[in-house]
């Protein structure tokens, strides 16, 4: 009953793992069910309640059910190894299982474990793959909770996340990608502002880089780079460019089809610029940073 114990212990204890020894007689069987929800319950309220009455067999049968009618049903993806098959069914429940439904928003984390979290550039991905397999009304109102997140300066993240640059193009590609897959006008309409905003965001941060490019950046748990132009994000910004530039054509909005095809010149422009410099350097390979 102490919530703050002093354990001594020593380092090669095992903590936090419980051991069940049940003696089993000759032809005789017993069940171990844990009910455990993903985030605490306050003790006594009705949801603890609807987990402690909760059924196994009953709420197994519910979940393989639901899952059956939504996702196994009818793939439009079919592939005669059913290994394969199996793989993209189990990968599609993972990615909607890692949506958060809160009030009118369907928030795409990344997973229900330890990234149990709304990431720009994860969601996206997932995003993508959603619509791949059929699930375009999913992942249309999870592409939607973008502009939720947008923030008035038209990027879609601060703080310590303010450099990953890369979510411009993410969220632009996402969009675009969409709108060319279902053809769904009203989405496109829905989402048009959040673009011009991303837009004037990426004009003006451009702007104020020495290359022309998105600013130098440190991404210290994956690329490992620090203080440098870092390719990949600038791959990404031509690809949000691009479909941009699809998005602007899709609305009629000529003024903005000019703009944004513009910038995707300069930007392409000084990208190569840099890049042919890093590959007379490299020999041929495109290097993770441009300086």
């Amino acid at each position: 009953g102490d919530p703050n114990p002093k354990h001594t212990l020593d380092p090669y204890a095992p903590m936090g793992v419980v051991t069940y020894r049940l003696p089993l007689q000759p032809h005789q069987s017993q069940s171990l069910i844990f009910k455990m929800p993903i985030a605490p319950l306050p003790e006594g309220s009705p949801e603890v309640e609807h987990v402690r009455a909760a059924d196994y067999t009953k709420t197994l049968e519910e979940t393989a059910s639901f899952w059956e009618g939504l996702v196994a049903k009818s793939p439009p993806l079919r592939f005669p190894e059913a290994k394969v098959q199996s793989f993209v069914l189990a990968n599609t429940i993972t990615n909607l299982l890692a949506i958060d439904k809160v009030g009118d928003d369907y928030i795409m984390g990344v997973n229900k474990f330890q990234y149990h979290m709304y990431e720009v550039t994860d969601s996206a991905l997932q995003d993508a793959a959603l619509d791949d397999v059929g699930m375009e009304k999913i992942a249309r109102e999870c592409m939607v909770y973008n502009l939720r997140v947008q923030k008035p300066n038209g990027f879609f993240l601060d703080g310590e996340d303010a450099a990953l640059y890369e979510a411009f193009g993410h969220v632009l590609w996402i969009w675009g990608r969409h709108y060319l897959l279902t053809r769904d006008m009203a989405f496109l309409q829905q989402v048009y502002p959040g673009v011009l905003k991303a837009m004037d965001w990426e004009l003006k941060v451009t702007q104020s880089d020495p290359l022309g490019l998105m600013p130098a950046a440190s991404i210290h748990d994956d690329a490992l780079l620090k203080d440098c132009h870092q390719s990949g994000q600038d791959l990404w910004a031509l690809v949000g460019l691009k479909n941009a530039i699809t998005m602007a054509q899709a609305m009629g909005r000529g003024e903005d089809v000019e703009r944004f095809q513009a910038e995707y010149q300069r930007f392409w422009n000084a990208f190569e610029k840099q890049l042919s410099t890093q590959l007379a350097k490299s020999g041929g390979y495109i290097p993770p940073a441009l300086d």
